[in-house]
C-alpha cells in the first residue's frame, strides 16, 4: 500500500493545528499525535512550510500551473505568492 501524501494546503492546515492545540497548553508531542503524523513529520514540514500560510504555498499546486507556459519557475511562484499574500 502506498503512502498517502499531503497536499500542502493540508500540511499548513496541519502546521497550524498543532501550533493552536500547543498554544492551549498541549505537550507539543500529544499534539501532533493528535492530528496524525509523525515527530519527525513534524518537524520536516515545519522546516519546508513552516512560515507558508496563503494557497501558494505548495511548489506544485494547482495555482502555480498557468495555461501555455507550463509551470511557474520558482522565482516567478514566489513572486505570484508576494503578489497575492503581503
Amino acid at each position: 500500500m502506498a503512502a498517502k501524501r499531503h497536499k500542502p494546503e493540508e500540511i499548513v492546515t496541519k502546521l497550524r493545528q498543532v501550533e493552536a492545540l500547543v498554544g492551549r497548553g498541549m505537550a507539543r508531542i500529544d499534539a501532533i499525535r493528535e492530528v496524525r503524523i509523525t515527530k519527525q513529520t513534524f518537524y520536516r514540514w515545519r522546516k519546508q512550510y513552516g512560515g507558508m500560510d496563503c494557497p501558494h504555498s505548495g511548489a506544485h499546486s494547482e495555482q502555480t500551473f498557468e495555461k501555455g507556459s507550463g509551470f511557474l519557475t520558482p522565482a516567478q511562484a514566489f513572486l505570484t505568492h508576494l503578489r497575492c499574500c503581503t
